[in-house]
């Protein structure tokens, strides 16, 4: 379905995005909770242009439909924890379904929401003037971001800080090894992309894939060597020729296919049964597997799975923006919005994240918090690289969402290829 096929659109490398110097943040570096707590005693929250704690209001944050935002383990956790700081005011949740809904939407009703979730959609948006630069001093976490997350370039646009990250991952494939050993799949392809486009005969109907034209069209690029920045996809695309060769390779795909799913339990449930041999999916998938039948890591009850991310490109975050005319409109809202950001990246929240679905977080203290309460997760942290700001933030990219002409293109591909 096309809602599904645009979960998670993120791509390239955004043209006259430069990485930015350090903000200046108030207040500098790690903050204590000690220091949280006297701040609150005193003003209900450490920076001078946000209300008191006795504001009352409502504050609308547009999110993704069926992602489970509302769960106040995402936003409401530790000291600077949204209910801690405005304890009057209430949330109300407004989902879409895809990014280009969100933006339809927005178009119709520019007000419609304080605080819109993106995952490289921010980039229409801010083309659109849709969303308004943040106060950094307003977001005074970020002081505890890695230092690549608190200045990478998906996040600012003409020196103006625009988003704030609260998760990332990446696109990747877990199999079960044992599966593939048992058909005597050559190790050498577990890692490489012939292994989803090359005439494999073992795996015919043996592969769950996420229901995303986003997600297999990327894979079918890369591996006929095709580039995966933006200008790049508009030309592959664009091109008869080249994008024939794309989708060639996609059909060379499709035999292996069992499924197309959206709920990513059912796809767990089915690579732990051994009813697939591989998923399609993000890091949550192999975590979740390789944990066993008991959820547990290290207990002995591990299956044999392994994983792939075939390139570093394929990674995607999502972060929260603040609507356009917000300031002008409701100042003292515009900065409650900023006390949400900020909620969404305590470490606490960041932590949860890292624990509860196996993603990465931008917050360098969440991970020790996991390393305390959740030890025998960090080998597996360690493993798939979660812990490292460098894979995400340098060696590969927050990606922008494609124009709506190549978009159409591969929409009309999709449909066809699922009939």
């Amino acid at each position: 379905m096309v809602a599904a096929a645009i979960i998670f659109l993120l791509v390239g490398v955004g043209v006259g995005w430069v990485v930015k110097p350090p903000v200046e943040i108030s207040p500098p570096g790690w903050v204590s909770p000690e220091d949280y707590e006297e701040a609150l005693l005193a003003r209900a929250y450490p920076t001078p242009d946000m209300p008191f704690s006795n504001y009352t209001g409502t504050l609308r944050v547009f999110t993704w439909t069926g992602l489970g935002r509302e769960d106040p383990m995402w936003w409401d956790e530790g000291p600077y924890g949204f209910s801690k700081i405005y304890p009057n005011v209430d949330i109300e949740w407004l989902y879409f379904e895809d990014e280009p809904h969100a933006l339809s939407m927005l178009q119709l009703d520019p007000d419609y929401a304080d605080v819109i979730e993106v995952c490289g959609g921010q980039f229409k948006l801010i083309q659109e003037d849709l969303i308004e630069p943040l106060n950094a001093t307003m977001v005074p976490l970020m002081s505890e971001f890695f230092s690549e997350w608190e200045t990478y370039d998906a996040f600012w646009h003409d020196n103006e800080l625009y988003a704030v990250p609260f998760e990332f991952g990446y696109t990747s494939l877990t199999y079960r090894t044992d599966m593939f050993e048992n058909w005597n799949i050559s190790e050498a392809l577990w890692d490489d992309t012939a292994i989803l486009f090359e005439d494999i005969p073992a795996l015919e109907g043996q592969i769950w894939m996420y229901d995303s034209v986003i997600e297999i069209m990327d894979l079918a690029a890369s591996h006929v060597g095709y580039d995966l920045t933006v200008e790049d996809m508009a030309e592959w695309t664009l091109n008869t020729t080249m994008f024939e060769t794309v989708t060639d390779a996609l059909w060379g795909f499709k035999p292996k296919v069992a499924t197309f799913y959206v709920g990513v339990e059912e796809a767990y449930s089915a690579l732990i049964a051994g009813e697939c041999a591989a998923v399609i999916g993000w890091c949550d998938m192999y975590a979740s597997v390789k944990a066993g039948l008991d959820g547990e890591f290290g207990t002995g009850d591990d299956l044999p799975v392994g994983f792939s991310f075939f390139s570093p490109m394929l990674s995607w975050g999502s972060a929260y923006t603040i609507n356009a005319g917000l300031k002008a409109r409701d100042p003292e809202l515009y900065a409650v919005a900023h006390a949400f950001l900020n909620a969404a990246v305590t470490r606490e929240a960041c932590a949860n994240k890292i624990m509860e679905w196996y993603t990465g977080a931008p917050n360098r203290y969440s991970y020790d918090i996991v390393s305390e309460e959740f030890p025998e997760f960090i080998p597996i942290i360690e493993e798939m690289r979660l812990d490292d700001p460098d894979f995400f933030a340098e060696e590969s990219a927050y990606w922008i969402e494609p124009s709506t002409e190549v978009i159409d293109d591969w929409e009309e591909f999709w449909l066809e290829f699922k009939a």
